[in-house]
């Protein structure tokens, strides 16, 4: 057996000493809003399980609805705005297609949750569930790996929207409004 002796650091370059991480970083909200904003949304999300209970208990296993078509190709619709849109801002490599692509994974599962639970037994069963299994989840999956990749980006590169949508959405020039922020 071979052994070799690790090679000696170069004593006049110092130790080796591993980079640093810089500490994670909060998000800012303007004025107080972060510290309302979390306890608003977990009691309203402990508020929502009486109302799913009785939700679970009233409602009838069957209903006949007059609006059936109108909702599903009003969900559709919006299903395609969201796809084009998160697709429009993928090719611009923006940093608002994370929300957007959120949005499309949540609507997509939507869609093939509703699919499955209204289909009758059958043949619509089944093509539900090819649709849910080939195309919806998948389409999903996909949504959420792009808006995963999309924030790794952001955080790791401190992307930030274009001067353009600053200024559209009040920001001049990419300066914060917050006073904490600002430079003497």
């Amino acid at each position: 057996m071979d052994t070799q002796d690790p090679p000696e650091a170069d004593e006049a370059a110092g130790p080796i000493t591993a980079p640093v991480a810089e500490p994670v970083r909060r998000l800012k909200f303007p004025g107080q809003t972060g510290r309302w904003v979390a306890p608003l949304y977990l009691a309203l999300a402990v508020l929502m399980l009486p109302w799913v209970v009785l939700l679970a208990v009233q409602l009838p296993d069957r209903i006949l609805t007059v609006n059936y078509r109108l909702a599903w190709v009003g969900f559709d619709c919006l299903l395609v705005l969201a796809m084009a849109r998160t697709a429009w801002l993928a090719a611009r490599a923006s940093p608002f297609v994370v929300n957007v692509a959120s949005a499309t994974a949540a609507l997509l599962i939507v869609d093939a949750w509703f699919d499955l639970t209204t289909s009758p037994p059958g043949r619509q069963r089944l093509y539900a569930v090819l649709a849910a299994g080939l195309l919806e989840l998948p389409a999903a999956v996909l949504s959420l790996w792009i808006a995963v990749r999309a924030q790794r980006v952001i955080a790791t590169t401190g992307a930030m929207p274009s001067r353009r949508y600053l200024l559209a959405s009040g920001w001049h020039k990419g300066e914060s409004r917050d006073p904490a922020d600002r430079r003497p």
